[in-house]
């Protein structure tokens, strides 16, 4: 067996309320976003949940900060505080 083949096989996994709640997002805008190909298809189902490993969900949430997915708005605690002047 091949090291890399091996490597996140204890890594953490979260299922969608995880994420929902982090973005302060709902269900739906989830769909949408999975829909849309903005966020990763999950890496596996368990008993009807999706879930998906945390290393990839936090690569998918540094691209969203990053700005990368122009076309989504950002809930409003992910968006940049207008700077005064």
């Amino acid at each position: 067996m091949e090291v890399h083949s091996m490597i996140g096989i204890d890594e953490p996994m979260i299922d969608g309320a995880f994420i929902d709640r982090d973005l302060d997002i709902g269900p739906r805008t989830r769909r949408n976003y999975r829909a849309r190909g903005i966020l990763p298809p999950p890496d596996a189902n368990l008993l009807g949940r999706d879930l998906w490993r945390l290393s990839r969900y936090r690569k998918f949430k540094a691209d969203l900060l990053a700005g990368k997915f122009a076309m989504i708005r950002r809930p409003p605690h992910l968006r940049e505080k207008p700077v005064a002047t």
